[in-house]
Parts: structure tokens; sequence; C-alpha cells
């Protein structure tokens, strides 16, 4: 059984629409991971994954993301989460409201480990900072847009929409279904 290491009901929905195309089974599991300080959003997945290994000793993988904000340097990068529980959406738009380049970058790996394996996998989704707040959701969500119609991320979500454009995939998910198909599938 391949496990994927979350309790974020979302990355799990996303999963699941990614992997059920490539008949790729998974469960998800929810485990107290510590979550090293680090720039690199590779090396923080990477120490999920052998510390989830450590506890399982089954196939897993862990799925970790970054936005980077172009105007300001790449802040908050890889502490986005931490951000968000410090900033309320308000406090993004007045972050960004003197900025003319809003663009943000989500930057998001999967690192994938078995008894044999160690494999990384990423992409990058380009969005934009909206200069209102839309929706309900953690703030960062509430101002940002990954899709051409700019609805947030939050608002999408609401309502149900992808929260990127149906040209924009899942791209982390698909080179790991890709590799694991060939691979370790069969």
């Amino acid at each position: 059984m391949l496990y994927f290491i979350t309790g974020n009901k979302h990355k799990i929905e996303t999963a699941k629409i990614e992997l059920d195309k490539q008949n790729i089974p998974f469960a998800s599991k929810n485990l107290a991971l510590t979550e090293i300080q680090s720039y690199s959003i590779e090396e923080i997945a990477l120490h999920k994954a052998k510390q989830a290994f450590e506890m399982l000793h089954q196939p897993l993988i862990v799925k970790d993301d970054g936005w980077f904000i172009s105007s300001l340097n790449g802040f908050p990068g890889a502490y986005m989460k931490y951000v968000n529980d410090w900033f309320s959406a308000q406090d993004f738009l007045l972050l960004m409201q003197n900025r003319t380049d809003r663009t943000i970058t989500l930057h998001e790996v999967l690192c994938y480990i078995d008894d044999k394996h160690v494999q990384t996998f990423s992409a990058d989704i380009k969005g934009t900072f909206l200069d209102r707040i839309e929706g309900e959701d953690i703030p960062s969500n509430q101002v940002v847009t990954l899709r051409k119609d700019k609805k947030s991320i939050a608002l999408a979500r609401n309502e149900g929409l992808l929260l990127y454009d149906s040209e924009i995939n899942e791209r982390a998910w698909q080179a790991f279904a890709k590799w694991y198909k060939e691979n370790l599938k069969k």
C-alpha cells in the first residue's frame, strides 16, 4: 500500500484526483512529524518523508510547498505556513499595495520513499496577488489566484472549482505518477 502522509484534506482531495487518473491507489495517514526550518522545500519534504518511513516502514509520499513572492525577493518561501498564522488577508494586501510585480510562485515538492528508493518531484505554478479579499480560507488563499478568471484560491475552493486553470496540471503529481508506473507499479 502506498501512503500519502498528510492531514490536509485539500492535499488529499488533489492527490485523489491526480492518482485516480493514473489508477494508483493510496491511503492517507496523518503523522506527527517535525518540520525542519529550511529555505529548501525539497529538504523539508525529504526530512518529513524519512521520518514517516522510520515510523511506518511502508512506501509513502509527502508533499510540501512554499510560496515565493517575486517583488519581495522570494519571501516567505518555505515559511508561508507560519506567515499565514501571523498575517491576515488584509496584512497581505497592505504588504503588496505599492508593488507593480504581483507575481507569486507556488513551488510544490513531492517526496516518495520506500526501502529502495528516495525520489523527489517538483513543479512551479505561477499566480498573482489580487487587490481584494475573496472567500473563506487561510489568509493567503483569500488574496492569491492561480486562475485566468482571477478568482482567489479561497473563492474557487468555496465554489468547488479547480484552484488553477485546466491547462495548469498538478505537474509534480503527474511526474510522480509517470515515474511510479514506470518503476514500481507491476
